[in-house]
């Protein structure tokens, strides 16, 4: 996934803090309580970061209103919905400032080595805005266009421009990485 690459020590700028991260671990199990899988993500102890030292936070998230509405088109017009869940969302995001870490708990790189990250990470307080940055650009260059003024619900709309007939709508709204969409496509009978 190519999230951190390890470097050395002694190239971490003077005055910047190397933070600490801890294992987040996820047990999944099926209907009946088996053991389906195990899953361990690496977070940053974003407490470590210091206030104003991480540009922008703000990451816009949908409103109620426009989930609501979504489903209300859903119920009148017909179109099918979808629930998604964006995996690893944060580590699609290309860090654009030297970040370093330590390694959680008793794990330990060789003497000298700390980890600088490639990609952020869940924990770091600007995490969630370059993750919107960079999906909202992926949206744009898709054609979906901005139906709210925090750019966090989009519509798409195909028509028939080669005459087969078909056509389609739709629409998403965004809550950080978990989404709500609206489909409707219509193919000549």
């Amino acid at each position: 996934m190519g999230t951190f690459e390890i470097t050395e020590a002694s190239s971490v700028p003077k005055g910047t803090k190397v933070m600490d991260t801890v294992f987040s671990f996820k047990r999944k199990e099926d209907s009946e309580g088996r053991l389906k899988e195990l899953r361990c993500r690496i977070n940053a102890d974003g407490r470590q970061q210091e206030k104003g030292s991480c540009g922008d936070t703000f990451a816009p998230t949908s409103k109620f209103s426009c989930v609501r509405t979504i489903c209300v088109l859903a119920a009148q017009e017909g179109p099918t919905l979808y629930q998604f869940d964006i995996k690893g969302a944060f580590f699609m995001s290309p860090c654009k400032e030297d970040i370093y870490i330590n390694l959680p708990g008793k794990y330990r790189l060789p003497k000298g080595k700390v980890l600088k990250l490639k990609k952020y990470i869940y924990g770091l307080r600007h995490s969630a805005f370059h993750w919107h940055q960079l999906f909202a650009k992926w949206l744009a260059n898709y054609g979906f266009e901005n139906i709210d003024s925090d750019g966090v619900t989009v519509t798409w709309v195909k028509t028939d421009t080669k005459g087969c007939g078909s056509s389609g709508k739709l629409l998403l709204t965004v809550h950080v990485d978990d989404g709500l969409a609206a489909c409707a496509l219509r193919y000549p009978a």
